[in-house]
């Protein structure tokens, strides 16, 4: 998740310092534009939250079902030792 961070925020930083290059904001504006509809769309939206929230739900719950089915040793390998 974190190296997902990562990546998010370098393409955030890549696409600010190729905005302010004269000659290829004429090429990044369009990005930057399907961007912030993109997250407004889904921000505005309540039909994101909402499959946010059931796939959340449904993986917290996979989780959780495979954790109790698993052997202890599965789940921590340094109970081998």
């Amino acid at each position: 998740m974190s190296s997902l961070i990562l990546y998010f925020s370098g393409f955030i930083i890549a696409i600010i310092v190729l905005d302010k290059i004269p000659g290829v904001r004429h090429l990044i504006s369009p990005i930057i534009n399907a961007i912030t509809s993109l997250a407004g769309l889904i921000a505005g939206s309540g039909t994101g939250w909402i499959a946010w929230m059931i796939k959340t739900f449904f993986m917290d719950h996979y989780v959780l079902a495979r954790h109790l089915t698993s052997k202890r040793a599965d789940l921590d390998p340094s109970e081998r030792y």
